[in-house]
C-alpha cells in the first residue's frame, strides 16, 4: 500500500472503551467513516459517523451532525437520532435475531444503504477459569475457557469479548469461525490473561457474526498487529459491505450481530 500521510482513526465504541487504530490511507481526501452496529441488547445498537484525519491530528476525531438514519427491520423502519454528537440511536430498539436488517442514512445528498441479516443466537453453555504460571509460552495470570456448541450445517463466524468489572481491557479483537467444528462442542481458551482480584465480575461476550462482520473485523485485528509492529507492512482497509448512491469513498461497516453473555464473580483468593 502507498504511503500517505492521512491516516484513519476508528473508533469502535464498545460497552466502556473504545479500540482505536490507525489506518494508512489512500487518497488524503478525508472519507467518511460509518460505525453501523446492531445488537439483540437493549440500547447498545448505534451508528455513529466521523471522518478520517491526518496522522498528526491527535484530536479525537469530530463527529458528523445532520444525517437522517433509519434502520429497517423486515422492512419496518426505526430512526435513529442524535444522541451526542455524531452517535445516532434509538433506545428502545432490540434486535431479533434470524430477522433481515438494512442501514439507510442520508447524508450531504447522498444515500447510503447496505442490508444483512440478524445470525441465529448461538449461546454460551458454560465458563470455567484456571491460573497459569509465566512460561515461555504463556504470560501469568487467570485464562478463561467458553464453552459452546456450534450450529450444524451452517457457517458460523464468532467474536469473542471479556469485560472485568464492565470495562474492556484490550485491544485485541478475538475472532473464531467453525470450519473445523461444524455442529460440534466446542471451547475457545481466551488468549488473554487477566491478574483478577477478589469479587471482580467478569463479563463473558459471545457474538455471533455474518460472514461481512467477521470480515471486516478480520480487517481490523490486521490493522492492530501491524500498529503494535510497525516494521509490518500496511495491509489493506478492512472490507465493509456499504453502498454510496453518489459513488463516494467510504469507511466502516454495517455490523449485525446476536450476542449471548454471562457473568461470574472472581471469588478464588
Amino acid at each position: 500500500m502507498k504511503k500517505s500521510a492521512l491516516w484513519l482513526i476508528i473508533l469502535l465504541a464498545l460497552s466502556a472503551c473504545e479500540e482505536v487504530v490507525n489506518v494508512e490511507l489512500q487518497p488524503e481526501t478525508p472519507l467518511l467513516v460509518v460505525e453501523a452496529r446492531i445488537f439483540n441488547l437493549p440500547s447498545k445498537s448505534y451508528v455513529k459517523l466521523t471522518k478520517t484525519q491526518t496522522y498528526n491530528d491527535q484530536n479525537p476525531p469530530q463527529g458528523i451532525s445532520g444525517a437522517t438514519i433509519y434502520i429497517l427491520e423486515n422492512n419496518t423502519p426505526f430512526p435513529f437520532v442524535e444522541k451526542t454528537q455524531g452517535i445516532y440511536q434509538n433506545l428502545s430498539f432490540v434486535g431479533v435475531p434470524a430477522r433481515s436488517y438494512a442501514l439507510s442514512l442520508v447524508i450531504d445528498d447522498d444515500s447510503i444503504t447496505s442490508r444483512t441479516s440478524m445470525p441465529s443466537l448461538i449461546k454460551i453453555d458454560s465458563l470455567a477459569y484456571f491460573y497459569r504460571k509465566a512460561s515461555p509460552a504463556f504470560k501469568e495470570g487467570y485464562y478463561v475457557r467458553i464453552f459452546s456448541k456450534d450450529r450444524l450445517n451452517t457457517r458460523n463466524f464468532y467474536r469473542y469479548e471479556i469485560l472485568v468489572n464492565g470495562i474492556r481491557l484490550e485491544n485485541r479483537i478475538n475472532l473464531l469461525d467453525d470450519k473445523d467444528l461444524d455442529g460440534n462442542d466446542f471451547v475457545y481458551e481466551y488468549p488473554t490473561p487477566f491478574a483478577l482480584k477478589l469479587n471482580d465480575t467478569l463479563t463473558v461476550q459471545l457474538h455471533n457474526l455474518t460472514e461481512s462482520g467477521y470480515r471486516y473485523y478480520k480487517g481490523l485485528q490486521s490493522l492492530i498487529e501491524v500498529a503494535s509492529s510497525p516494521s509490518q507492512a500496511a495491509p489493506e482497509n478492512p472490507i465493509g459491505n456499504l453502498t454510496s448512491r453518489a459513488k463516494r469513498s467510504l469507511l466502516g461497516c454495517f455490523v449485525v450481530s446476536s450476542i449471548d453473555e454471562k457473568q461470574f464473580v472472581f471469588t478464588k483468593k
